[in-house]
């Protein structure tokens, strides 16, 4: 698995997208997607993000799927500044000049993209590299697993 992961960044970089982008600033911060999904764009400091959003995902009163946006993290510790390498700084950037204006840094057509959407890109990514199927928090833990070899640089 760790041999197919240079095949989907190099793959995320030759194909700006919002979509893709949003995946490859996984990869080099350790974000969970639904902290991606709920970031704005004045959640950027300099060179850090400050997480204090996320993605919530319940059933209401009837059985039906609600997703909304928590002001806060699950956890004290969810809530956190991360301190973002120079290649998620540019990556930023770039998200920042492919995104439409709006409340949160990922919308397309006026509402927010949501955390499964980011999975089924990853999903279909996955499929036209004919690699085996990943999903974000895969992405998690292969930013994990390099930090600890001290690589989230070269991302």
């Amino acid at each position: 698995m760790e041999d197919e992961i240079p095949l989907v960044i190099n793959y995320l970089r030759e194909n700006p997208s919002l979509f893709n982008y949003g995946i490859l600033f996984t990869f080099q911060t350790g974000l969970r997607v639904g902290e991606l999904s709920a970031l704005k764009p004045s959640d950027k400091h300099g060179s850090i993000i400050k997480v204090r959003r996320i993605e919530d995902k319940y059933r209401d009163e009837n059985g039906k799927w609600v997703i909304t946006i928590k002001e806060h993290s699950k956890t004290d510790a969810g809530n956190r500044d991360l301190i973002l390498p120079s290649s998620a700084c540019d990556t930023f950037e770039e998200i920042m000049k492919l995104r439409q204006y709006g409340e949160f840094l990922f919308e397309q057509n006026g509402k927010r993209i949501r955390g499964n959407a980011f999975n089924k890109h990853l999903s279909r990514i996955c499929e036209k590299l004919d690699i085996p199927h990943r999903t974000m928090h895969k992405n998690l833990t292969t930013y994990h697993f390099s930090r600890k070899r001290k690589t989230p640089e070269t991302l």
